[in-house]
């Protein structure tokens, strides 16, 4: 059955005063008919509308800030993009129609080979912005769900690639089913529909004693943004999986010479695998250190009385 494309406008929030706000509205209504811009006056001084940009941004595809008002330059990581000159327009424009035109062809981004970014304090604000994006969907749906920021780009101080790793966690995967036209429509893909043996797609690799395939199940959804990829674990909380998820990331936030060895084993499999057109023998080629991680981690998790969290409200 072929994917029906969204039935919503792509929505840009613009923050800053009314002059440029009313240049970005030109640029952007004439490149991509039918985009739905809205508008905030914010003030970067005392006071800021922090929560209120932080909503408007949460119901929306895109949130970008004028540059070039100093006052505002705190408020910058609740930002997609910051317009400093017509440069800068130009390009979030060209961006926001490549994410327009993947939204509603339900495509994704070109595979891409294993690049290592060093650690950037970026990663943990774009991971809270597009995960409340994520969080509203669920609570529109009345669906308990947690979101958590993991992987490499959760880690203080460790390379990796940029993409951000978002977990998801419910009560039932089955869930996921009635948020599915509503994360299209926001600018995910199911990726079970496109590649579904790629590696992570439909389960987690089983590790230690816990071998029951329902422990490792999962639903995987990829962002279409090609200028910042996301990913969207979809987990059962409680599983296997999804307690692996955060030890793993606690456990590498806590060990500075367990993060460090990681870091080196990827920056050398990436190397490996340099000239690759995608990164799916890269992630079947770290297999074997989560493997080694996996009783090292759980013997520091007895240790240290470590428990995952079992949180009541969606955050990032």
């Amino acid at each position: 059955m072929p994917v029906k494309p969204p039935q919503t406008p792509l929505a840009v929030l613009v923050a800053g005063g009314p002059d440029e706000q009313e240049r970005y509205r030109q640029v952007l209504e004439a490149g991509v008919p039918g985009i739905s811009l809205r508008t905030r006056v914010a003030s970067g001084h005392d006071g800021a509308d922090i929560e209120g940009i932080s909503g408007a941004s949460a119901e929306s595809h895109f949130a970008i800030v004028d540059g070039t008002d100093h006052s505002l330059e705190n408020l910058h990581s609740l930002f997609d993009a910051v317009i400093t000159t017509d440069d800068d327009l130009n390009r979030f424009l060209a961006r926001a129609k490549n994410f327009e035109r993947r939204r509603r062809t339900h495509q994704l981004p070109p595979d891409i080979a294993p690049v290592m970014s060093p650690w950037s304090p970026t990663w943990a604000s774009t991971a809270a912005r597009i995960g409340a994006r994520v969080a509203r969907i669920f609570a529109d749906h009345s669906i308990n769900a947690v979101v958590d920021h993991i992987g490499s780009t959760s880690v203080l101080g460790l390379a990796a690639k940029n993409i951000i790793d978002l977990q998801v966690s419910v009560a039932d995967l089955d869930m996921i089913n009635l948020c599915d036209i509503d994360l299209r429509n926001v600018g995910f893909v199911n990726v079970q529909e496109l590649v579904p043996d790629s590696p992570g797609v439909s389960h987690d690799n089983a590790r230690g004693t816990i071998t029951s395939p329902d422990q490792w199940q999962k639903r995987l959804y990829a962002g279409v943004d090609e200028a910042q990829r996301v990913i969207v674990h979809v987990r059962r909380t409680g599983a296997a999986n999804w307690r692996y998820a955060l030890l793993f990331r606690d456990w590498l936030r806590a060990n500075d010479s367990w993060r460090d060895d990681y870091a080196a084993t990827k920056v050398h499999l990436a190397e490996m695998h340099a000239n690759d057109s995608h990164f799916d023998d890269y992630a079947r080629a770290k297999d074997f250190w989560f493997d080694r991680a996996y009783d090292i981690a759980e013997e520091w998790a007895r240790t240290t009385q470590w428990t995952a969290p079992m949180r009541h409200q969606a955050e990032s």
